[in-house]
């Protein structure tokens, strides 16, 4: 009688924390609220975000060497005031030297319909933007 007793109450444990949200059906917690998460690089946000993000790469460097983009590598977003997107990518110019760089844009709708660069730096040295 007490094993159906403790049986019962784990069941009822589990069902609980599933139903809060504490447990998804993968047995993970869900994401944190207000922390970056993982976005697929082959997203049409990112993608389109990368050729705003080039551009400022283009104008940080003088404008003098056009880039281009080898690789998006990875990509995250976040709610902060607006959504905050930070995209780690590859980017040669014209003499294909390659370098690593990280961008974040963050998009404010209420203010300015265009996403707006805040960071850069590439090969772990800050650009201006």
């Amino acid at each position: 009688m007490s094993i159906k007793i403790v049986l019962l109450s784990i069941a009822f444990i589990l069902v609980s924390a599933q139903a809060q949200g504490l447990l998804n059906e993968d047995n993970q917690k869900p994401p944190v609220l207000g922390a970056p998460e993982p976005i697929s690089v082959d997203d049409a946000k990112i993608q389109t975000l990368s050729k705003v993000a080039l551009a400022s790469l283009e104008t940080s460097a003088g404008g003098n060497d056009k880039l281009s983009l080898v690789k998006i590598h990875k990509a995250s977003k976040q709610v902060v005031a607006g959504m905050l997107y930070t995209l780690t990518m590859e980017v040669s110019n014209s003499k294909n030297e390659s370098k690593k760089c990280e961008v974040q844009l963050v998009e404010q709708p209420w203010i300015s319909p265009d996403p707006k660069v805040i960071s850069a730096s590439c090969e772990n040295k800050p650009l201006a933007v």
